[in-house]
């Protein structure tokens, strides 16, 4: 149980830092758009590595066995970890890192990039467009600099999780444990409002009140004295 409470607490602080930073409706709708793109689109280079030895993977949806490159275990490592995060909506992003995976080598194949030389331009006119929609929206929409700025790691690594439970918790009322949204709102709250200001020690409001009793007791003697 402590290590669960451990891990959901985890959960709350990493998605309210997502969270203070992406607030406005419309931000959160291209968030929404661009980054699982951006994911899959990052893994695709990946497919034009080596196959590795003895392993294959069989596509239900196309019926054929499909070489698996280093793609696979970095999608099958990124799910787990966003199982571990979240076990119901992280299994299923899980799912879609496989299949998005899947989908971008029998697309790379359907559009004849065969090789890394025919893929790159269009994958990186891609990552361009879809990271300048994201940075457009930050400026114009947010109007705070990108989350990326403050924790690349975390905005790029979690980030298809996060904007997945969004969109769960739009469509369906989705949430990881009930009062999930009102305790990352409060930890938000507290990101824009910043620390309460430091209670001042207690020698130094002595001094404080001192000086303040000194001012008024030569205030009185003025005005007797005029």
């Amino acid at each position: 149980m402590a290590r669960l409470r451990r891990g959901l607490e985890h959960l709350e602080r990493r998605y309210a830092f997502y969270a203070a930073y992406h607030s406005n409706p419309a931000n959160v709708l291209v968030h929404a758009v661009c980054v699982w793109p951006i994911l899959l689109t990052a893994m695709l280079p990946l497919r034009y590595a080596p196959p590795l030895p003895l392993l294959r993977f069989y596509c239900p949806l196309c019926r054929q066995y499909l070489p698996v490159q280093l793609g696979f275990p970095v999608a099958v490592a990124l799910g787990a970890y966003y199982s571990l995060m979240d076990r119901r909506a992280g299994a299923a992003a899980a799912a879609l890192c496989v299949a998005g995976w899947a989908a971008g080598t029998l697309l790379a194949d359907a559009a004849g990039l065969w090789t890394f030389r025919d893929a790159w331009r269009p994958l990186l006119t891609a990552q361009a467009v879809l990271w300048s929609a994201q940075f457009f929206s930050h400026a114009f929409f947010e109007k705070r600099r990108p989350a990326l700025v403050d924790g690349p790691v975390q905005a790029v690594v979690t980030a298809p999780l996060f904007v997945f439970i969004e969109v769960l918790h739009r469509l369906f009322g989705y949430e990881p444990t009930p009062g999930f949204y009102k305790r990352v709102q409060a930890r938000v709250a507290a990101m824009h409002n910043g620390p309460p200001a430091p209670a001042p020690a207690p020698e130094k409001k002595e001094e404080e009140e001192k000086e303040n009793v000194s001012k008024a007791t030569q205030e009185e003697s003025a005005e007797k004295d005029s």
